[in-house]
This record gives structure tokens, C-alpha cells and sequence, in this order.
């Protein structure tokens, strides 16, 4: 809907269990003007500089997030099988949100403002914001390490907790590949992160 700027945006609702409960806004996101993804085209061309060097990962990533995410944790389907089959749930549950946020934004993508990006990966034919790798990643990172902490049962600032930085950096490198593909604008990994930590705090 527009807001009273006129601001194109869209807003993730929830209900909780009781039949009488209104809908309550979870997150409202607003969609970036084209001058606003335009002024971002630079940060894509100057990320294609680590293309070679990330093109591996790059590549795995394309479905495969969980097992970065796991390096840090020993996550494996057979040794931790329950929070595998979690996370998995996870990053099911906040795509078809993501997609539906994608849809209703609608924001091209890198490419169709420049044709000198080139994205060394194919294109998804789906909107550019939010992004789909950082929202999971994000998810999928913050719930895991509630897992862990669980266990731990630290008492560590979570800023100062070195498991909590390392998923961070990792759900952070992610996003960035995919503007290092050059399919993502950097604005998308925000969005992404946000929806992502909202979710995975909702969950």
C-alpha cells in the first residue's frame, strides 16, 4: 500500500490462536525509489572484483546456505537430525513470506539499471528486494544460535559471544555474495537482514 508520502510499502501481519485477535503489524518495509537503487549500482561494479575468488561459494550457496551456517556448529543431518530438520523448516517458513514481500515491492534488479553488470549467475526472475539468501541466512543463523546458547547456557553479552559473531559474519558474507554476483544491490542485504532477525524472533 502507500503511505501518507505516497511510499510504496508492504506490511507482514500475524494473528495469534484466539478466533477475537485483530492483525497485528510484524514488519513494514518500504520499497527504495529507482534513484535510491541507481546511486547503489557503483558497490555492485566494484564487488565483481571478487568474483574469481568467491566464485566457489558463490556457486554452493545457490542451495546450499545450511552448510555454511553449520561450520560453526557441527551441524550435519546425521549427527544433529532434529535441528537440521528445524532450520530446514525455517528457511521454508520465511521464503514463501520473503517471496510474497519480493512480489508485492516488486524492485528490479541490478541489471535491468545497467547492462555493464553482468551477473555471473542467472538472474531470478522474482523482485530484488528484500533478498531471499540474506533473509534466510539471517533466519536461519539467529535461530540456530538460539539452539546454542540454549546449550551453552552462556552468560556472555550476545555482541561478545564469538559463536554469535562467527553466524553473523557467515549469514553476512552470504548476502554479500549476492551482490558480489551481481544480482542483489546492497539495500537488499538490509532488508534481508531485518526481515530475517524479525522472523527468526518471531519464530
Amino acid at each position: 500500500y502507500y503511505d501518507d508520502s505516497g511510499a510504496e510499502s508492504v506490511c507482514v501481519y500475524y494473528r495469534d490462536r484466539t478466533k477475537s485477535s485483530s492483525e497485528q503489524a510484524l514488519v513494514h518495509m518500504f520499497r527504495p525509489t529507482p534513484a535510491d537503487f541507481a546511486l547503489q549500482l557503483n558497490y555492485v561494479n566494484n564487488y565483481a572484483a571478487l568474483r574469481m575468488e568467491r566464485s566457489g561459494e558463490i556457486m554452493s550457496e545457490l542451495t546450499n546456505i545450511l552448510s555454511f551456517l553449520g561450520s560453526v556448529g557441527f551441524l550435519h543431518p546425521d549427527r544433529m537430525r532434529r535441528t537440521y530438520e528445524l532450520l530446514t523448516l525455517v528457511l521454508h517458513l520465511v521464503g514463501s513470506i520473503e517471496m510474497r514481500v519480493k512480489h508485492a515491492l516488486a524492485c528490479r534488479r541490478p541489471t535491468e539499471y545497467s547492462p555493464q553488470i553482468q551477473p555471473m549467475i542467472p538472474t531470478p526472475g522474482h523482485g530484488s528486494l528484500p533478498s531471499g539468501h540474506a533473509t534466510e541466512s539471517f533466519a536461519a543463523a539467529f535461530v540456530f544460535y538460539a539452539l546454542i546458547a540454549t546449550v551453552k547456557a552462556s552468560k556472555l553479552p550476545i555482541a561478545a559471544d564469538r559463536t554469535f559473531v562467527q553466524l553473523m559474519r557467515i549469514a553476512e558474507r552470504i548476502a554479500i555474495n549476492r551482490t558480489v554476483a551481481g544480482v542483489h544491490f546492497p539495500a537488499d542485504s538490509v532488508a534481508g537482514m531485518v526481515l530475517g532477525h524479525t522472523l527468526a524472533e518471531f519464530c
